[in-house]
């Protein structure tokens, strides 16, 4: 392992975060990284055999997993792809064990997170784990759980693997750790304690959600008892933030299913919300192909180095606003008994498993078969989950940009005193180690949960508790759909056409797909026959999807329901 001088450190050294709750402290996110970008990042990582790992099933001969043979050396001046992952761990929108796990990854490393023994007189519960990279054992980090544990050792191999300053991962010898006694520990819902200061960030954001729906709705004041529900998403470019997609639901389609594609199947709040972002994902796609150079700089997204697809632009960050949590188990209630290490098969209760919506009532996922039609959708947690490893962009857009991920997530406090179990739902049920066999690009991302004033109030006016709103940046007015039917009401501000198929259906996104595919000269693209197609055929975003099924499968959270394919069977 690379020290500052170049040499390996013969011994581990045991380190300990005092502050495990964070992702990583504000004033670590404030240190500049020790050594000018410029300098080659170096690891050599096959040392000599005195310098190995002792511990039994580290791996000995790591020299076949780099190009170089037995003396391999890793040296090489950090890629983009390196500095931008560097900026989204200093920034805390990844944690260290993704991070370390993603740079593995792109630089082809053989990385295993391997428990190991404690030096002294450290007593339990204590955990000490170490990061072996190809073989080499990085300094120790200790923490008071498996999970603090791991995130400790990471921190301590990006450190050294990166050149940063200040983990704050103690080391042993400075800290006199065997005689200091264990700091108490968090409430569980600290995500919630910790991030209330998010109502005086975001005050101004919770009075422009409430401005841009009671504009949308003062000519159609009918409507406005819908947005008890309102999800929204948020686009932040250069500390400025602007709403530019929502939606309003409570109730999923209740009839039978049919192969037209022009029915919505599920028109809760956040799920309506997402599909309008996607127009707005779609616009500015198109804005990027455009051929006036003025009009392509106005788009979000720009060229990924060393890549095919797009990705957003460095200084563009995404939020999700929700004025209620979604049902399932972000609707946890704080005192339901957990764990202190992190929720495993054996810990995962009831009210952890995968939820299914039907007519606005949410069912355990176990209750019901894999493959069925009867079913409509998972619960919109459920989703939130699922956006959280392959993101919000689908399979369609897939084929054109990385994945797109939630930065932020607000929830108004109207009805919500306690975020503990919207945090079990986008972090605890999904261990850092699944990033290692995610395809490239994907990650188990960790969004920031903040607890804020409400833009709307929660009604209990039940009168139109069927319909869903949706609206994306630039339309000139809601679109208004019976969740029930999936189709657009004969009142509604916008219809598309006579038969009252939504703007936000699939047969809708299949036509914008293709649209983009002409402006991108993506003529492969072209000839997918059908929108089932369009989807299988992009294989990264299928196989991380599917991981993360057999993930949850795996550790009895339940089965994701499958939809049958030929509701999908269409065309333009």
């Amino acid at each position: 392992m690379a020290s500052g001088n170049g040499c390996f450190e013969g011994a581990a050294m045991l380190a300990f975060d005092l502050a495990p709750e964070k992702i990583l402290p504000l004033e670590v996110l404030r240190q500049p990284i020790s050594k000018d970008l410029s300098e080659p990042v170096t690891a050599r990582l096959n040392p000599p055999p005195s310098m190995m790992c002792s511990e039994p099933g580290v791996v000995k001969n790591p020299g076949h997993f780099l190009a170089g043979g037995a003396d391999a050396t890793f040296s090489a001046f950090p890629s983009q792809r390196d500095l931008d992952l560097i900026e989204r761990y200093k920034q805390g929108v990844i944690n260290s064990v993704s991070a370390l796990h993603l740079f593995a990854k792109t630089h082809h490393l053989q990385l295993e997170l391997k428990e190991t023994s404690v030096a002294g007189d450290v007593i339990r519960p204590y955990f000490a784990f170490c990061a072996v990279i190809n073989g080499v054992c990085y300094k120790t980090g200790l923490g008071k759980n498996k999970k603090e544990s791991k995130l400790n050792a990471a921190k301590l191999a990006l450190a050294e693997l990166l050149n940063l300053e200040n983990t704050r991962a103690e080391s042993f010898e400075d800290s006199a750790f065997s005689c200091v006694s264990a700091e108490p520990r968090r409430p569980g819902n600290s995500a919630c304690v910790s991030r209330t200061g998010g109502e005086h960030t975001y005050q101004k954001l919770s009075q422009s959600l409430e401005e841009v729906f009671n504009r949308l709705t003062s000519q159609h004041p009918e409507y406005q008892s819908c947005g008890s529900s309102l999800a929204a998403f948020i686009i932040e470019k250069g500390g400025q933030r602007e709403v530019v997609a929502l939606g309003t639901g409570e109730c999923n389609y209740s009839r039978r299913l049919e192969s037209c594609g022009r029915l919505l199947h599920d028109s809760h709040a956040i799920v309506t919300a997402r599909r309008s972002l996607l127009r707005y994902l779609y616009r500015h796609l198109l804005l990027f192909y455009n051929k006036n150079p003025a009009k392509a700089e106005r788009s979000i997204f720009c060229t990924a180095p060393g890549s095919k697809l797009l990705t957003l632009k460095q200084n563009i960050t995404l939020s999700l606003y929700m004025n209620q949590l979604p049902k399932g188990t972000a609707q946890l209630k704080s005192d339901v008994h957990l764990g202190p290490q992190s929720i495993s098969a054996y810990e995962a209760s009831e009210e952890l498993s995968l939820h299914v919506a039907l007519e606005g009532r949410i069912y355990l996922a176990v209750c019901c078969p894999p493959k069925t039609v009867r079913v409509s959708s998972m619960s919109a947690g459920d989703k939130l989950t699922k956006w959280e490893v392959v993101g919000l962009q689908g399979a369609l857009l897939s084929h054109f940009i990385e994945p797109v991920y939630i930065s932020n997530i607000l929830v108004g406090n109207g009805s919500c005193k306690d975020t503990k179990g919207l945090d079990i739902t986008i972090k605890q049920r999904l261990d850092d180690e699944l990033i290692s066999k995610l395809p490239v690009h994907y990650l188990v991302n960790r969004s920031h949960i903040y607890l804020v004033k409400a833009a709307l109030p929660i009604r209990t006016d039940l009168s139109h508790w069927s319909l869903s709103l949706n609206w994306t940046l630039s339309d000139a007015s809601l679109e208004v759909v019976d969740g029930l039917s999936g189709k657009t009401t004969e009142s509604s501000p916008f219809r598309s056409g006579t038969c009252l198929a939504s703007r936000l259906c699939k047969a809708a996104m299949f036509s914008r797909f293709r649209m983009l595919a002409r402006e991108a000269g993506r003529a492969e693209l072209l000839q997918f026959p059908t929108y089932h197609e369009a989807k299988i055929k992009s294989q990264l975003y299928q196989e991380a999807k599917s991981l993360l099924q057999s993930y949850l499968e795996e550790h009895s959270y339940g089965s994701w329901i499958v939809k049958s394919p030929h509701i999908e069977q269409f065309s333009d």
